[in-house]
């Protein structure tokens, strides 16, 4: 033992987190809270009537971010350009959640926002590892084999198309 070591520094324990609910009459449900969790679904003074459906919103999230893209849409004809962003989402984890829905999980998964109203939903390790292949997969297909591509066909638009038929 190291000289100013003190018994309280050897005899740590980390307790973890936790959540606790009550009621109005005296029940309590109580259980663990993730460090990572950005909510802590703590409450008192709960009507015992509504403690299983507030069990089941209990929900355990940590968001992460994603990409900013530029969308087009058609308004009026016309063409109109806005942020959206994309491949964001979140870790989820409902521990009681009576949901057969995937992303209504009692273990962590992750959720990912892919576009617009549409998203990966419950992904286990496998099946995120496996997105995040196909998404390095994609991105090499677009650097090293459509970016040349691009290239080529603007050098050859340039080469051959004349600004003067461009305007008439």
């Amino acid at each position: 033992m190291s000289i100013g070591a003190t018994a309280a520094s050897l005899c740590t324990t980390d307790q973890p987190r936790t959540w606790k609910i009550s009621t109005t009459n005296g029940i309590t449900a109580h259980g663990y809270l993730p460090d990572w969790a950005e909510d802590d679904p703590s409450d008192t003074g709960l009507d015992p009537e509504n403690l299983h459906v507030t069990l089941v919103d209990v929900g355990h999230r940590c968001a992460f971010r994603g990409v900013t893209l530029t969308a087009f849409t058609r308004e009026g004809g016309a063409r109109r350009a806005h942020e959206i962003e994309s491949l964001h989402g979140e870790i989820a984890c409902h521990p009681y959640s009576d949901s057969e829905a995937p992303d209504e999980s009692v273990v962590p998964v992750v959720n990912v926002q892919v576009g617009p109203d549409c998203w990966a939903i419950g992904l286990e390790p496998v099946a995120l590892a496996e997105l995040a292949a196909k998404l390095r997969t994609h991105a090499d297909y677009l650097e090293g084999d459509v970016l040349p591509r691009l290239v080529a066909a603007r050098e050859d638009w340039a080469a051959h198309h004349c600004e003067d038929t461009q305007r008439s």
